[in-house]
């Protein structure tokens, strides 16, 4: 007993831990306990003035001795009382300390959910699958565009809407907004509803990341995240628009240069992966990355199409090519897939440049220029080798098309996003997909931005509808909350507890081994370990810590938070060692999950407890202090 005393002096001592007497005016004060006599000055300086170690050491052996042959036989009580507007929960025992722990208000994480509180969480077939780009857009509003060498002042936020460049309401001239091509199409397609639909990216570790994967889950996006290693940053995308409306754009590719062959592959060979119908890509991602995209695509026995903006300098690689089986181009786009033959003159309309294009492609069967304000042109190769042409007028909708033209931005990637819809959710006819899709293109061009104008389904006209072949426009995709932990087993505890459940989120994890932090307050350290994890990870659906104690009802609530430095200092009989000479063997086991959200959103805290006592080592000892824990 001597010896065990001196032991856990040094332990103690090393954890810089002291008992809280119930007689000090700081201990009075926190828990509201005024029944016990205010400790004397002379008595306030002798137990808590710094001492010599060997006087420590007589003391510490004192309380053992008098400790000694005392009976504790009943468990501590409990009790909730509030003081100075925070919740307070104590542990009281004869002749013991009080132990204070300041307590969070409960909440449960809002999740979004449908009207009628259901998720589509299975992943069946069909449905779309996008392969590209997110980015961040900065947006800037000015007068004109400027000239190359040229500095000019944005547009004063006054005059943002003058001239057919209304803002909606808004009355900044300088905006940041979620953007890529890949991101733009996943969204426009994800907010008619129509069908699944499901988003392959890389963002970085950082808060554009974060925002923009919370973004996919609200506009009904499928979603695993994708990171790159820091200090690699999202995409970001510099934009200029003038007070008509036109634009230019400077896009810094970031982590989407990241997305690799082996992360498409990863995901089309995972067994939650879809069987999709259409596989859409674009080219703000490595060639290499798209060209396998389409090719698993094709694989899955999808339609495999590309939209090839931004064009290359160098051009589409031959990879890429033979694995395309709708593109889709502007007119300046198919000039520039042209800039290399021969026999492109500047006269050449659409109807010449797609004709010639599909002459030099002979893997490719169909092209669908598309032209503005004019509608598109679909231009088709039959089994036969002729190619058929048919013109698509915008459809003839008075309550949109009398509208003005706000913003071109993103219309190109509603069409193909809305296209893509459309043919994955059973419009085989691609003049009707494509008719449609330029209806929405249409209303997009009357809003501000990209993303913020496109349409939900319950926002289109009725020409526009068909009937659906995925999830309710009002549902979005299950949340997945990333569980940090550096404990394998402790995530293999959690799936086991929700095994069954019908629970709208899914749990992903990062093994990322947080620091012990010290402190008395159990809660207080959850919370903060919980804040550090959602600024060094980003999660969709946020980030969940998990943190436990085990406090010995004897020892007047330690070692609580220290168990674990306790643990891997003494051991599993160590821990019973520290009660030798206790009759009372009762301990509460505390685990707190801490939620955040997302970065620098309140942490929600919850707690479980479970009264028990200790007891020597028993079963598997590899899993913590679980083995020396009786419930």
């Amino acid at each position: 007993r001597f010896f065990e005393m001196i032991r856990c002096h040094i332990l103690l001592t090393s954890a810089k831990k002291r008992y809280i007497d119930p007689r000090s005016a700081s201990t009075r004060r926190i828990t509201g306990n005024n029944n016990v006599p205010p400790l004397s000055s002379r008595q306030s300086n002798y137990l808590f003035k710094k001492k010599s170690p060997a006087t420590n050491l007589f003391l510490l052996v004192l309380v053992g001795i008098i400790n000694t042959g005392q009976s504790f036989s009943s468990p501590p009580s409990f009790s909730f009382h509030r003081n100075d507007s925070r919740r307070y929960f104590h542990s009281t025992n004869r002749r013991r300390a009080i132990v204070s722990i300041p307590l969070l208000p409960y909440k449960t994480p809002a999740l979004r959910m449908s009207s009628d509180s259901t998720t589509t969480t299975s992943n069946g077939n069909g449905g779309l699958v996008i392969v590209g780009s997110a980015n961040q857009d900065l947006i800037s509003y000015t007068p004109r565009l400027p000239d190359p060498g040229e500095t000019i002042l944005g547009a004063p936020a006054s005059s943002v809407g003058d001239e057919g460049g209304a803002s909606e309401g808004k009355n900044s001239s300088f905006e940041i907004l979620f953007g890529g091509k890949g991101a733009n199409q996943a969204v426009a397609a994800g907010l008619l509803g129509f069908t699944d639909v499901w988003m392959v990216c890389k963002v970085g570790k950082d808060d554009f990341g974060g925002q923009i994967v919370d973004n996919f889950l609200k506009s009904g996006v499928k979603h695993t995240p994708l990171y790159a290693p820091p200090p690699i940053p999202t995409g970001v995308a510099s934009i200029n628009v003038d007070h008509r409306g036109e634009n230019t754009i400077v896009v810094h590719g970031g982590a989407n240069a990241e997305l690799s062959p082996s992360d498409v592959e990863n995901f089309f060979s995972s067994p939650s992966a879809p069987t999709p119908k259409v596989v859409l890509s674009q080219l703000e991602t490595p060639s290499d990355t798209v060209a396998h995209a389409l090719k698993c695509g094709r694989g899955a026995g999808a339609v495999s199409v590309l939209n090839p903006a931004p064009v290359p300098p160098a051009g589409i690689p031959a990879n890429v090519w033979e694995n395309v089986d709708i593109l889709i181009p502007n007119e300046t786009e198919m000039r520039l897939l042209l800039s290399s033959c021969d026999g492109v003159t500047d006269d050449m309309d659409e109807v010449g440049l797609a004709s010639l294009l599909l002459r030099e492609r002979p893997s490719l069967s169909t092209v669908i220029c598309t032209l503005g304000s004019r509608g598109a042109v679909i231009l088709r190769r039959g089994d036969d080798g002729k190619i058929t042409t048919d013109h698509i007028s915008i459809p003839d909708i008075p309550s949109i098309n009398s509208l003005p033209v706000i913003d071109t931005i993103g219309a190109g990637d509603a069409f193909c996003g809305a296209f893509a819809s459309y043919l994955a959710a059973g419009v085989s006819d691609l003049s009707q997909a494509a008719r449609m899709a330029c209806g929405v293109a249409s209303m997009s061009v009357r809003k501000k931005g990209a993303m913020t104008s496109y349409p939900s389904r319950e926002e289109l006209p009725e020409m526009l509808r068909c009937e659906t072949t995925g999830s309710r426009p009002d549902e979005v995709a299950a949340a997945t909350i990333t569980f940090v932990t550096g404990n394998e087993k402790k995530l293999q505890e959690l799936r086991r507890m929700i095994e069954g459940q019908d629970v709208p989120f899914s749990f992903t994890h990062e093994a990322l081994d947080l620091p012990e932090l010290q402190g008395d307050d159990p809660l207080v350290i959850a919370t903060e370990k919980c804040a550090l994890a959602s600024r060094e990870v980003s999660s969709p659906g946020g980030v969940l810590i998990e943190d436990t104690s085990l406090s010995f009802h004897a020892l007047g609530g330690l070692p609580g938070p220290y168990i674990k430095w306790f643990l891997e200092k003494c051991g599993h009989g160590g821990l019973n060692n520290m009660l030798v000479g206790f009759d009372d063997k009762g301990a509460t086991a505390r685990t707190v999950l801490a939620f955040c959200p997302g970065r620098g959103r309140d942490v929600e805290l919850f707690v479980g407890e479970t009264i028990g006592k200790v007891v020597p080592a028993r079963g598997k000892t590899d899993f913590g202090w679980d083995a020396v824990f009786e419930p």
